[in-house]
């Protein structure tokens, strides 16, 4: 006989007499673009997410006392040229939550990875447009989300420190070949101090598999990323410097990337675009 163990974290529930709130927010941005190139003809129609990806979302939380708190968010990416005609999904974000105004937040489901917050906040260009550097973030692996991750974030009331740490499960059985793959661990740790904000975040992604593995094949290679940010707030502009290192261990061997921003975008990848973009939002604390 098998036996199973369930640890239940959070859930939520809204009562009429309950302390809750739920938000609907969300971005849409579309644009009529032209796209031409030399010998290839030219083409006019709709575009998505020219300054940033157009998504729908809920958010609620409910105060269950004693400075504690349940929430969820759920996000889901918005094409408004067709519609989402492939169907709705919450890929962007979903998690459940628990957390405390003293200890910090415990969250579960598909979130957002460590690393992913230093690029969307030093990057002037963030995810978006030709001098981001998420052009050449991760060598192709996906790594902006991690679903079926476990993540804890510190409490806001560390003097300016704030960090997580975040685990996301394989979900295979340990007889499966390459049964890791698909499981990964990272945290960050940064300090904000007035227009002050800087973070050092780290991630390993273990058994990746390359585009040239023929399937099935036993993957030994990991991915582990490194990357530092920093930027001094002047109200009129926001300065900030960017490094970040790809390495796979066990594969063939990768070099290092760097892209430093200062104001301007000062990629030296070709076809950098000069126009610089801060992030909508400093989202330092990972919400």
């Amino acid at each position: 006989m098998k036996r199973y163990a369930v640890l239940a974290v959070a859930a939520m529930g809204f009562a009429a007499h309950a302390q809750s709130n739920v938000t609907i927010f969300g971005i849409v941005d579309v644009a009529v673009t032209r796209l031409s190139g030399e010998g290839a003809g030219g083409r006019i129609g709709l575009s998505n997410g020219g300054a940033s990806s157009s998504r729908p979302g809920f958010r609620g939380t409910e105060d269950l006392g004693g400075g504690l708190a349940a929430g969820f968010w759920l996000e889901a990416p918005l094409s408004l040229d067709t519609g989402n005609a492939t169907g709705v999904n919450f890929q962007r974000r979903s998690t459940v939550s628990l957390s405390s105004s003293q200890l910090g937040e415990l969250r579960l489901g598909r979130d957002y990875s460590p690393i992913f917050w230093n690029v969307n906040n030093f990057d002037p260009f963030s995810y978006r447009g030709v001098a981001s550097v998420s052009g050449a973030d991760n060598l192709g692996y996906a790594s902006i989300r991690n679903s079926n991750s476990v993540g804890y974030f510190l409490p806001r009331s560390l003097g300016g420190f704030y960090g997580q740490l975040q685990f996301a499960f394989d979900e295979k059985l340990s007889s499966d070949l390459n049964s890791r793959q698909g499981q990964s661990v990272g945290g960050r740790l940064g300090y904000a101090d007035g227009p002050f904000n800087a973070a050092l975040a780290y991630a390993k992604y273990d058994q990746v598999v390359g585009a040239s593995d023929v399937r099935p094949v036993a993957i030994s290679r990991s991915l582990e990323v490194t990357n530092f940010g920093a930027s001094w707030d002047f109200g009129v502009v926001r300065p900030s410097v960017f490094r970040g290192r790809e390495e796979l261990k066990g594969g063939n061997p990768v070099g290092a990337r760097v892209d430093l921003h200062a104001g301007r975008d000062c990629s030296r990848r070709r076809g950098a675009h000069p126009r610089v973009r801060c992030p909508p939002e400093d989202r330092r604390y990972g919400q």
